[in-house]
């Protein structure tokens, strides 16, 4: 029993591959590659981005459905900023196939918080029900809180968010279902391995398809943050509110007269930075459409 360690390395050794080593090898030569070293940058902005942004938005995003039912949404955004962790890894060892499962995680936990702030603000969809009883958008929500949460595909989610009287007229507007399906339809491509092109390969047999997989990701990924932002200003503007409002409520002052529709300065740089993703003008729209101070 003592020798299995040594036995087991023996055996490695004789089958004349060292796995370990490999993927050592791997990931070293992918951190020193600019394509990939770009990756993880643009990822770890959106990480600090998306860490500063639940922090804002904690205590601002309780929710609730009928009969108090309070939904503590902010653990999802926390999750989101961890699931980005993950997807780094992946990227450090080329590990695209994964990265991209974990993008689509991403987007659909972010959909998912929104969906959340929608049932629970949105008249129109829960008119549609007794008052007595909980329409499927509530069912499902309860389930989530306990979880049991089951049949629930995020097709329903963005269906429902794009009924919302909220954003429905935005997501036509921007054209966001189109290329949300577009989106969706490659990440199912890797998530169900649809093809020899959406498997793990180590970096020298990507060849030229790493500058390719890499720029391609940071699209995505950028086009899902910010497509986010934007609707979630137009369902909760608060949650993007600058924190001078409450500053001066804290300190017993009374607030500068508009500084609630002061918007937090890091949010303004990020949709300043990618809302040509959306549209040039989308943070006008914004403002128009919530009185919020985008500049």
């Amino acid at each position: 029993m003592g020798n299995s360690k040594n036995n087991q390395e023996d055996t490695i050794e004789s089958d004349g591959f060292d796995w370990l080593s490999e993927f050592r090898i791997n990931q070293n030569t992918a951190l020193n590659n600019n394509y990939i070293k770009d990756l993880i940058n643009i990822i770890s902005e959106t990480q600090i981005f998306m860490v500063d942004l639940s922090y804002l938005s904690f205590g601002r995003d309780f929710t609730f459905i009928r009969f108090d039912k309070i939904i503590p949404t902010n653990l999802i955004l926390d999750s989101t900023t961890r699931t980005l962790e993950s997807i780094k890894k992946c990227c450090e060892n080329t590990n695209f196939a994964d990265a991209y499962t974990l993008l689509r995680k991403y987007r659909d936990d972010l959909f998912y918080y929104l969906y959340i702030l929608t049932i629970s603000k949105d008249i129109n969809l829960l008119e549609n029900s007794d008052k007595d009883s909980m329409n499927k958008h509530e069912k499902f929500i309860l389930d989530w809180m306990e979880d049991k949460l089951s049949n629930l595909n995020s097709s329903e989610v963005l269906k429902a968010i794009g009924e919302s009287e909220y954003l429905s007229s935005a997501i036509k507007k921007f054209n966001l279902q189109s290329a949300f399906k577009k989106m969706g339809d490659k990440l199912n491509n890797f998530v169900h391995s649809n093809g020899k092109s959406y498997y793990n390969e180590p970096l020298h047999r990507m060849g030229e398809k790493v500058e390719k997989y890499s720029k391609e990701f940071t699209q995505e990924l950028d086009y899902i943050t910010v497509a986010f932002l934007f609707l979630l200003v137009l369902v909760m503007p608060l949650c993007v509110m600058s924190y001078d409002y409450v500053d001066y409520l804290d300190c017993g002052d009374t607030p500068r007269e508009g500084s609630q529709y002061w918007v937090a300065p890091f949010v303004q740089e990020y949709l300043k930075k990618h809302k040509s993703l959306l549209d040039e003008n989308c943070d006008l729209y914004l403002k128009e459409e919530t009185g919020m101070e985008f500049v």
